[in-house]
């Protein structure tokens, strides 16, 4: 069965589906599946199982919208959403569009990936210096205790804030219309990331 890559998350909720007391659509499905395959039918066992591993799939992005972080102070925030990675090669992608209130114009967009494959290709980034510095507009900041890449564009008053959770977390913020990097670095400092770390098993 080839499965893509998924989250630690994934699987924690596949253990517990398969325990009696959650009975649910997805244990009736794991159980059809089981059974599909004890008498060889494969074919049908595989796509049986693909069912359940899809609705396992919503129920670890409905994690993951639940812990994105609420707006801060004097902006709103949009519903967030969560989208398959499956073009992606895997994992979960979850953004949540910010608001200036009281007549500002300023934007931000936060997108949190989970087991995406380019993730982790990305992870060197923010251990090289040679790297942060051959961009001009980049440099590294500290989010708690965690690197964090910042890019700004004074004249265009827009930049991004990105950064590795674990070695299966990459979370990028992105602002237009801003007064200055200041807004996009203090939303990363003063959101309470254990959440996510714990949605996503780390």
């Amino acid at each position: 069965m080839n499965i893509s890559r998924g989250s630690a998350a994934i699987f924690a909720v596949l253990a517990l589906a398969a325990t009696p007391a959650l009975a649910d659509d997805i244990t009736d499905q794991l159980d059809s599946g089981k059974a599909l395959y004890a008498k060889g039918d494969y074919a049908q066992a595989l796509s049986e199982l693909q069912f359940a591993i899809n609705d396992i799939q919503k129920k670890v992005s409905e994690r993951y919208v639940a812990v994105m972080p609420a707006a801060p102070a004097g902006w709103e925030a949009d519903e967030a959403e969560a989208q398959s990675g499956a073009m992606l090669g895997g994992g979960q992608v979850i953004t949540r569009h910010y608001h200036e209130q009281n007549g500002g114009d300023g934007q931000m967009t936060l997108t949190v990936s989970v087991d995406i494959p380019m993730v982790q290709a990305m992870s060197a980034m923010f251990t090289n210096p040679a790297l942060i510095s051959a961009d001009p507009q980049a440099k590294r900041v500290r989010v708690g205790g965690d690197n964090a890449v910042l890019k700004w564009n004074a004249p265009n008053k827009s930049g991004e804030v990105t950064m590795m959770l674990g070695s299966r977390i990459l979370a990028q913020l992105e602002g237009q219309n801003l007064k200055s990097d200041a807004v996009l670095q203090d939303f990363m400092k003063n959101w309470d990331m254990k959440p996510l770390k714990t949605a996503a098993g780390l």
